[in-house]
């Protein structure tokens, strides 16, 4: 189909009984974008979508340019802005699947052409300039950067909140306002980075420990993937070493079995049991357990009689991560307050992955809410919120050793034998991973 030419400056004629359903006109531009984009080339693609969204002009579909048009002249910001992000994230999803990712960047530069900053005196584009500013300056344009740019090797002097995309991504994932192709599209792009730092992490574990004790230089090393240095390799082996003989998922699985045929009213006693299994009796515990106990005595009361099904589990467990995380969706609870003050990040971490093991659905409402404090904190310097950051650290290496496909073992080394024989003095033990086995 030919091109037509228009001058930025000229509307086309629009019948508007053709588009008083706004609805009909954006799905006439997301079938247009699907469509090109098994046709056409990356390229062609790009330069389709800068000539309707960006200088609305000659694209080859007439329909679809007086679709875009009749959004416009709706004076509906939100539909418009609705309608951009699905544009993005359909393409996005796309190139996502084929691996493009050089094509994201350069969808995101487009957002970048001089066009959008100059004056003009069509009324009409003067609006559709001043929506793609406001778009350029919102929370949905550095979300669609998130998938641009996430495929870089972060380096020092990149803001500290960078390093934690993972948890803005998963809240994309769940936030029910976004378009389906973006929540897919963030689904899909957290998965991929929890399956890096997860590889990472075992390669760096793995390989350190050898090249440390060869004598080798520390350059050899692979990268490590945490902010916590060769400290990663004591967490690693003190949260291996705290399994036990019963490892975190066994417990959980024991639980759950337990609780099985129980009342609701049971199941809240038996869960802070659960939860706080392991933990050293202190004064701190004590206090944290009576704080938490007060509020799920209070959860869902009219419940307490009936059996414990997986929707009551759910939001239980949903409910705690809030007390431990953010109850106002805003800012940090008063019990992650605590936790921070006695600094004591890897106890809060166990007691959060407990939760998550025995109702793993509550794992993307915690990272979201995770999500929500990063934002808290962001306006922060990293040495005002050191301790924040080395939660997220110890999170998300216990998360990799207990909820992924990566088992570690800890082995006393044979000529070693002569040490202590518990695991009392972690460098006497060497860690070794491999790929869980699926269970039969």
């Amino acid at each position: 189909m030919t091109a037509i030419q228009l001058s930025p400056t000229v509307v086309p004629s629009i019948s508007m009984s053709d588009y008083t359903n706004l609805a009909q006109a954006q799905e006439l531009i997301y079938e247009y974008f699907l469509q090109i984009i098994r046709q056409k080339s990356s390229t062609e693609v790009l330069v389709e979508f800068r000539q309707l969204i960006i200088h609305c002009q000659d694209v080859a579909d007439t329909k679809v340019l007086t679709a875009f048009y009749s959004i416009l002249l709706s004076n509906q910001e939100v539909v418009f802005r609705n309608t951009l992000k699905r544009c993005c994230y359909i393409l996005v999803n796309h190139w996502e699947l084929h691996r493009c990712y050089s094509q994201i960047q350069a969808l995101v530069y487009l957002f970048a052409d001089e066009l959008i900053q100059r004056s003009t005196s069509s009324s009409t584009l003067r609006q559709l300039r001043r929506w793609l500013k406001h778009f350029i300056q919102s929370s949905d344009y550095q979300d669609l950067c998130l998938f641009a740019f996430r495929h870089g090797v972060l380096t020092a002097g990149d803001p500290w909140v960078d390093r934690y995309h993972t948890y803005r991504l998963v809240y994309q994932a769940v936030d029910p306002h976004n378009p389906v192709e973006q929540r897919r599209a963030a689904h899909i792009a957290a998965a991929q980075l929890k399956q890096r730092f997860k590889f990472e992490l075992a390669m760096y574990t793995a390989r350190c420990q050898t090249i440390k004790g060869v004598g080798k230089e520390q350059t050899d090393c692979p990268r490590n993937p945490t902010q916590l240095g060769d400290e990663v390799l004591w967490l690693v082996k003190t949260i291996v070493a705290q399994q036990g003989q019963f490892r975190h998922q066994t417990l959980a699985r024991l639980f759950l079995q337990e609780v099985k045929d129980v009342n609701y009213q049971t199941f809240k006693t038996g869960l802070m049991s659960y939860i706080t299994y392991s933990v050293d009796s202190q004064p701190f515990t004590q206090a944290v357990r009576s704080k938490l106990m007060a509020k799920l005595t209070h959860f869902q009361v009219n419940q307490n009689h009936d059996p414990v099904n997986q929707q009551l589990l759910v939001s239980t467990c949903e409910y705690l991560v809030d007390c431990f995380t953010c109850e106002d969706g805003e800012s940090p609870a008063a019990l992650f307050h605590l936790f921070q003050i006695q600094s004591l990040p890897l106890t809060l971490v166990m007691v959060l992955l407990k939760l998550v093991l025995i109702a793993p659905q509550s794992r993307m409402h915690l990272e979201a809410r995770l999500s929500q404090l990063i934002q808290h904190y962001s306006v922060l310097h990293l040495e005002a919120c050191q301790s924040f950051v080395t939660f997220l650290e110890v999170l998300q290496v216990a998360f990799a050793i207990c909820c992924e496909d990566v088992e570690y073992n800890l082995v006393e080394m044979p000529y070693q034998s002569g040490a202590e024989g518990n695991v009392t003095s972690l460098d006497h033990y060497r860690l070794f991973s491999q790929w869980k086995r699926k269970q039969p």
